[in-house]
């Protein structure tokens, strides 16, 4: 317990929709504040497990962007 990584991507816009998208894709994601994305994953991560992340986050906040 209390090991990990955190992560925060200020968005600048509310993550609501976005947080929705990730969980739809797999990813479990919070919200910190009015504008920032939260991840938590384990501080052991594969290189995969990385990519997955990235791949899933970048296709959901486009969509944001896009519409």
């Amino acid at each position: 317990r209390g090991s990990g990584l955190m992560i925060g991507i200020d968005l600048r816009i509310e993550p609501t929709k976005i947080i929705k998208c990730l969980q739809d894709e797999g990813i479990l994601a919070l919200r910190s504040g009015l504008t920032v994305l939260r991840l938590l994953p384990p501080y052991i991560i594969s290189d995969s497990d990385i990519m997955f992340a990235v791949n899933r986050i970048e296709k959901c906040i486009s969509s944001q962007f896009s519409n």
